[in-house]
Order: structure tokens, then sequence, then C-alpha cells
């Protein structure tokens, strides 16, 4: 990933309200959740809703994080689209 911030890092942030953090995790994870989504789902239009979902929970919910910020991410992805499978 580089030598910018890691994942837990910017969790951190986040949990501060730093806008700017969930920015940076979104340029980091962003297209390999859609990826994730995309496989597990097959459906593209789904992938992509389930990731916006994925990364507006990531800034709501980021207080609950206690794993590890890169497990976090995909676990809430993957819940995102099943929620959103079931509409």
């Amino acid at each position: 990933m580089g030598s910018g911030p890691d994942a837990d890092q910017l969790l951190q942030r986040c949990r501060k309200g730093d806008e700017t953090a969930l920015g940076e995790l979104m340029r980091l994870y962003q297209e390999r959740v859609f990826r994730f989504l995309l496989r597990v789902s097959g459906d593209s239009s789904l992938a992509e809703e389930a990731t916006v979902e994925c990364f507006y929970r990531v800034w709501t919910k980021c207080g609950q994080q206690r794993a590890g910020a890169e497990a976090w991410i995909f676990r809430i992805s993957h819940r995102a689209l099943l929620d959103l499978a079931q509409i």
C-alpha cells in the first residue's frame, strides 16, 4: 500500500471526524471492494451500490471497529451486499 498511513491509522482518524481519512480509505480500497463484491454477486450495479453503502457504513460505524481495519472493511462490504440483495 505504499508509505502512507495504513487502514488502521485512517480509521482512527475517521473516528475523530477526519473526512480526508475517509477519502484515503476509499482511494485505497474502493476498487478492491468493488471487485470483491462483483465476484460475489455477479452484478455490477449491485456491486457498485454495495460499494457506496460500504463506505457510508465505514464512516458511520468506524467507532465500532475493533479488529484489523482491512478485514473489517471487507466484512462491512459483504454485509452491505447481502442487505441490498434482499431488497
